[in-house]
This record gives structure tokens, sequence and C-alpha cells, in this order.
């Protein structure tokens, strides 16, 4: 007789392989921890772990996807709610993923240099299409929202949400270069700050936003991630 498979068994045993590969990640990061550790942790077979994952990559778009998982779950009351302004939901859903990005800063920077390695270039490319694929939905939604309501000029609103999501993308590979880095760099840190400034302004831009309505990082998760070097003011254009 065929296999009878406790879904829900071999879902929550999926979940705690991934936990104590997070927890792992966030003390040796992704490419020093190995399978053999799982084992050793969760006192597993290799079999077993084959059982539910068929290589390390796999495990690494798992964990990738409840990520995704996890924003959605976070952006969309925020989306949804019919008493804020799109405006208010904006800012609200970028403070929420800066907020949630800080609180994991220690897993994110062991995971970073995984998910920008050459040998995860492909996985990254899809993982990245499957993210914007996610999200554009409602964050047309947002913008036909301020649209109607006078704060957005745009006449695509639903490709315009599709571009900011890349922006948001491009901007975590400014983070990333910055946390690839082997020594820490007050110079580029500051760099690094500008240039959030100006994701901040070219967004504002895109969707015809009001000017300085839109920040993507509050300068309290700034310096959480860049310390010192976040409350440094951006060089003056001119003299760059």
């Amino acid at each position: 007789m065929p296999r009878v498979v406790n879904e829900e068994e071999h879902a929550l045993k999926r979940t705690e392989i991934l936990d104590a590969a997070q927890a792992l990640i966030y003390v040796k990061g992704y490419e020093q921890m190995s399978i053999q550790d799982i084992l050793d942790e969760l006192k597993i077979s290799k079999g077993a772990f084959y059982h539910y994952y068929d290589s390390k990559p796999s495990l690494l778009e798992a964990l990738v996807d409840r990520m995704i998982e996890q924003v959605v779950r976070l952006a969309l009351p925020i989306i949804q709610d019919p008493r804020e302004p799109a405006l208010t939901k904006m800012q609200r859903f970028f403070s929420s993923v800066g907020q949630w990005k800080t609180a994991r800063k220690d897993f994110l920077m062991g995971f970073v240099r995984a998910w920008y390695s050459d040998k995860n270039a492909l996985l990254r490319q899809k993982l990245t299409a499957r993210m914007m694929h996610a999200a554009t939905p409602w964050m047309a939604s947002l913008v036909r929202q301020g649209i109607a309501e006078g704060v957005f000029h745009t006449p695509y609103p639903d490709q315009i949400g599709m571009v900011a999501f890349a922006m948001v993308q491009s901007m975590g590979d400014v983070l990333a270069d910055w946390a690839l880095a082997p020594q820490p760099d007050p110079a580029k840190a500051r760099k690094v700050v500008e240039s959030l400034a100006a994701y901040n302004h070219a967004i504002e831009r895109l969707l015809g936003a009001p000017p300085d309505s839109i920040v993507l990082m509050k300068p309290e998760l700034l310096e959480a991630w860049f310390g010192n070097s976040a409350k440094d003011p951006p060089a003056d254009p001119g003299e760059v």
C-alpha cells in the first residue's frame, strides 16, 4: 500500500527544520551552517532531512518563502484597512517592514551573504520575481486609492506599484552592498544613508506624492543599522 502522509505532521516537521536552520543562521551564518548542523540540532537522520528538503538551496528557498509570507501577513491588514488614507497606509507599511527587518537584523545579516552569492543568482532572480508577483496587486490597490484621494498623481496605477516595488528591491541591494563589506566603513554608511534619501525622493516623484511624504526608513531604524553615521547630514550636492 502507498504510504499515507499526515499533512499536519509533515508541515510541523518542515517548520521545525526551518526553525532550526534559522536559529543556526543567527549563530553561524548560512554559508557556515551545514546540513549536519541541523541533523545534530534536531537529532534526526540525514534521510529524515531529505524527506522534507532535497538540498540546502531548497531549504534556503523555503526560508525566503516564509519571509515573503510573513511580510504579506504584515502588509495586508495595513493595505486593506478601510479607515486609513493611502499615504498613512504607505508610511505604516514601510515603517512596519523596517521594524520587522530590524528585529531580525542578526538573522538577515547572516542570510544576506548567501542570498547575494553568485551560486544563488538564479534562485535570487526566481524568488525576487515571486516577491514582486505577491506584492504588485496590493501595491496597485494602494496607488489607486491614493489617486482617488488626490495625493498620488500617475496615469499608470497598475504598473507603478510594480515599478515602486522594483525600486525598493534596488534599495535592498544598496543595503546589502554595505552589509557585505569586509570592514565597517563610516564613510560608506553615510553614502548609503544619502542613497536612502534619494530613494525617498524618487518614489515620491514616481507616485506624484507630496514632497517629504514618504520615508522608507525612519531615523531610529537607520541608527539601529548604521549607528552614528545615520545622524550625519547628507552631503551638499554642490560639494560632491
